[in-house]
């Protein structure tokens, strides 16, 4: 899915700072919205609310260690080293635990507005790790965030993600275990 090849970027170069024109998020960013899901193949169908709280923003060092592990020795090892970085924040979905974000960056968008890109490693219930189902091949959760200029916000959620790259890190795919992204609507900043 082309909105999270762009903004996983975890390809060799380094990231553009932001301009000058495009707002940058202060943090902690602590935001609420809604999930709609038609369901299909790999979503579950029903509504619910994600609450995400990001409090700190990825370094280059920790982005240039991601993208190594990526080329050079593919997801598992990706993977291996998510699950071993420093949070960044947490998400929660409706009342449940809230878990560890260990990605999010923010990237200028050509409006003005601001793109921020999260991920994490999946949670998986003993049972998912017992009976091995086909959707536990699929790792990561992604959650891009699309900011307008005026504050406005949009996003989308991918709950089971596949993630590999090319030896150069140049193009990144992503699959998705679903049909497609859950968006993610009636977003709010909660101030604090």
């Amino acid at each position: 899915m082309k909105l999270f090849l762009i903004a996983l970027s975890l390809a060799a170069t380094a990231a553009a700072p932001l301009q000058h024109h495009a707002a940058q998020l202060n943090l902690p960013l602590h935001l609420t919205g809604a999930l709609v899901s038609a369901g299909g193949v790999g979503n579950p169908t029903g509504t619910a609310r994600v609450e995400l709280r990001v409090t700190r923003w990825s370094t280059q060092d920790e982005r240039t260690t991601f993208v190594h592990a990526l080329t050079e020795k593919g997801e598992q090892s990706l993977l291996h080293e998510l699950q071993g970085a420093r949070p960044v924040g947490s998400v929660r979905f409706n009342t449940e635990l809230a878990w560890d974000l260990r990605y999010a960056r923010q990237f200028p968008r050509e409006d003005g507005g601001t793109r921020v890109f999260l991920a994490t490693d999946r949670p998986m219930s003993a049972w998912e790790i017992w009976n091995v189902p086909r959707y536990s091949q699929y790792p990561f959760t992604l959650i891009d965030l699309q900011f307008d200029p005026d504050g406005g916000a949009t996003g989308s959620v991918m709950l089971a993600a596949r993630v590999t790259a090319d030896a150069e890190g140049r193009f990144v795919n992503v699959e998705n275990f679903a049909t497609e992204a859950i968006p993610i609507s009636d977003i709010h900043r909660e101030e604090k």
